[in-house]
């Protein structure tokens, strides 16, 4: 029997694994003959029908055709996997609302076969019944236990782990399952830092290594006179709005950390009333007071505050490393 699924799967980690599932479902039933000519039923055995075209949104930070190589890479990826991937891109400073008015709407045709999804939204969705899950797909996938060219796991056994312990949440009915992957074995956040305002205060990246090295070079582009009023450091706000939450200030925030974490014991504990929070809304604060950080930031988002990067108006920013 044949069903088909409209449920999207929030695309995660191996694209490749998220599309082979964004498509028809069947179940077949297969009779085997035994040794005493009895006839039994084998368990329902998933098959799965390959589409030709797999509909994915993403924010505007994934290549894009026309630039350098691309176009190459994904003709040899619809060549390698046998389907056309047509991409829609929303802004990534407005990707979760444009993803957010896309469900709200209802049109289930409008519904992208794969996606990325905000670690808040991830539990929401699953809640709602608006993602595929997809855990006994994964459990038994070939991607799952791949190895690379070297003949070494692609996925090591701590990250399947990590998969497993953190991305297993309840569906619309309560049932546990796994309905996302993470996008990535790591990347994250890197500091960007204008290399003209380093030259201008006769320093290199590898002369910054420590926390005072980094608020010495503030404080001297500040004296340069090489920022927008003064301001050297721009963000998309004090905080992210989403986790992992400090990720745009990180030489502040360190170790500290303003949510629920587990501590060394298995008990949690409020990670905004430890000591660590304490200096680090100290080094918040002092850099604040000494004028070093953009009097916007509280109302930046992540364009404003890239742009005010790009335009020399500040020459220290933390976002996301690859294309944006």
């Amino acid at each position: 029997m044949k069903k088909t699924f409209k449920r999207v799967v929030s695309l995660s980690l191996a694209l490749s694994m998220a599309l082979s599932m964004a498509a028809c479902k069947k179940e077949d039933k297969k009779e085997t003959t035994t040794k005493t000519g009895d006839t039994k039923t084998e368990p329902a055995k998933k098959t799965y029908e390959k589409p030709s075209v797999v509909n994915v949104t993403w924010d505007g930070t994934i290549l894009k055709e026309g630039d350098e190589d691309t176009d190459a890479l994904y003709k040899a990826y619809n060549e390698a996997y046998g389907f056309e991937v047509k991409w829609t891109r929303p802004d990534h400073s407005g990707y979760s609302d444009a993803i957010n008015q896309v469900f709200s709407a209802g049109d289930t045709s409008k519904y992208p076969d794969a996606f990325l999804l905000s670690a808040e939204n991830y539990v929401s969705f699953a809640a709602r019944g608006l993602l595929y899950n997809f855990k006994e797909d994964w459990d038994n996938s070939d991607i799952r236990d791949s190895v690379d060219s070297k003949g070494n796991p692609r996925f090591t056994a701590s990250f399947l782990e990590s998969v497993s312990s953190l991305y297993t949440v309840e569906g619309k009915s309560g049932e546990l399952g796994l309905y996302g992957l993470p996008t990535t074995r790591g990347n994250g956040c890197v500091t960007y830092v204008r290399e003209s305002w380093l030259e201008k205060i006769g320093k290199k990246a590898e002369d910054i290594k420590t926390y005072q090295d980094y608020m010495d070079m503030l404080t001297a582009m500040q004296k340069a006179n090489l920022g927008d009023g003064g301001a050297v450091v721009t963000a998309a706000g004090y905080i992210s709005k989403e986790a992992p939450y400090t990720n745009y200030l990180p030489e502040f925030y360190q170790d500290a950390y303003p949510d629920f974490i587990q501590g060394a014991d298995g008990k949690y504990v409020d990670g905004f009333q430890l000591d660590n929070m304490k200096e680090a809304l100290k080094r918040l604060a002092t850099a604040k007071q000494s004028g070093l950080l953009d009097p916007d930031m509280s109302t930046n988002g992540t364009s404003q505050a890239r742009n005010k990067f790009i335009e020399n108006k500040c020459g220290v920013f933390t976002y996301w490393a690859g294309t944006w």
